[in-house]
């Protein structure tokens, strides 16, 4: 069984033989520390412990800015480098180590500049389609194909927070909701174009996705009466075109506690969530309790508790695996695997979850209704 129809069968409550293994991102500095705790040097991870994730395939096409900014570097000391990037942001990132990079400045900086840039988000279609468009379809579409695709629905508040930063979006939904609209209603065209061109020329995709990143660890960036005016009619129009192509499930990754916003989300057709930060509230069973099993979600898997030991892991794997059996869920480390984590604790992480996985197919679980 392929790992990706392991990951339909869960999703789809249907049944299935266990859940498949999702991809973890492990940092530089994890790796460079496990190496000297067990890992062997230019080894892989998943070779080592025998694991196949199942992983995300790219789709290429570039929905937001267009053609992108040119990216220049602008030097370097002793802790960090900075550069231009392709959003036109300066950048400060570590030199050294992994983390979240600091952006010192945004294109975007009021009405005047977003109506200077507005139109790097229209036109220019066929260019925003990769290049080797025909190489991809014929690898999407063979048998073995064993990938995640996820065709975009729009990067909305991804795009328009990247172009200006938080504390400037929250003016311009004030200042400018104007050119808000125009900007959401290029991007959504473009995901409607390029939905219908690939649905027509790959086959059984089931899931769409995108990445918004709509809210942190008190909530979301904006309320639910600003979702329905700015976001909702944009996802509603993207998920009738993938609805009436078989395509039913919308994978977002955000983090932080979106939960107040979850309800107008299923409401639009976004129903499967990652990373399910657990640190934000975002916890997979609280939610699954609190809004039944339209609600799928993958991760959930507190990096704090896989920091801490054997015992923790046990406690909190076991109190998740009642869900993996139930379907609409697959566990994975909520983000991505810290340097906190040691090779020993993430070794016994992956042998819980291998061992929950039999137990599963073992009970008979993994069969709609269980």
């Amino acid at each position: 069984m392929r790992n990706l129809d392991r990951f339909w069968a869960v999703m789809e409550y249907g049944d299935f033989d266990h859940p498949p293994f999702f991809e973890e991102p492990v940092w530089r500095e994890t790796l460079e520390r496990w190496q000297g705790e067990g890992l062997a040097e230019n080894t892989r991870w998943e070779e080592q412990l025998d694991v196949h994730p199942l992983r995300m395939s790219g789709h290429g096409f570039n929905s937001m800015v267009w053609p992108p900014f040119e990216r220049q570097d602008l030097g370097a000391d002793d802790q960090y480098v900075y550069y231009n990037d392709n959003y036109g942001r300066k950048v400060r990132d570590f030199k050294n180590a992994t983390g979240m990079p600091e952006w010192l400045e945004f294109p975007l900086k009021d009405r005047e500049s977003f109506e200077s840039l507005i139109d790097r988000f229209e036109g220019h279609f066929d260019e925003r389609v990769p290049e080797d468009w025909d190489e991809r379809v014929r690898k999407w579409n063979a048998p073995d194909f064993d990938r995640l695709l996820l065709p975009p629905v729009g990067n909305y508040f991804f795009t328009l927070r990247g172009m200006a930063g938080v504390e400037t979006v929250s003016y311009l939904f004030f200042d400018a909701p104007d050119l808000i609209h125009r900007m959401f209603d290029a991007i959504c065209g473009h995901c409607c174009r390029f939905l219908e061109k690939i649905l027509a020329e790959v086959h059984n995709i089931r899931a769409v996705g995108t990445g918004e990143d709509m809210a942190y660890k008190n909530g979301p960036f904006f309320s639910p009466a600003m979702f329905d005016e700015f976001f909702a009619p944009r996802y509603r129009r993207v998920m009738e075109i993938a609805r009436r192509n078989g395509a039913n499930l919308c994978f977002v990754d955000t983090d932080g506690d979106f939960r107040p916003l979850l309800k107008p989300m299923l409401e639009c057709g976004l129903n499967l969530f990652c990373p399910m930060e657990v640190a934000a509230g975002a916890d997979p069973v609280s939610v699954r309790e609190t809004f039944g099993r339209e609600v799928r979600m993958v991760g959930g898997v507190d990096k704090r508790i896989v920091a801490a030991g054997k015992e923790e892991i046990r406690a909190e794997l076991e109190r998740l695996y009642p869900l993996m059996c139930e379907g609409g869920f697959i566990p994975k480390i909520d983000h991505s695997v810290s340097s906190d984590i040691s090779w020993d604790n993430f070794r016994y992480y992956i042998d819980t979850l291998r061992e929950l996985h039999r137990r599963c197919a073992v009970s008979g679980a993994g069969v709609a209704g269980a």
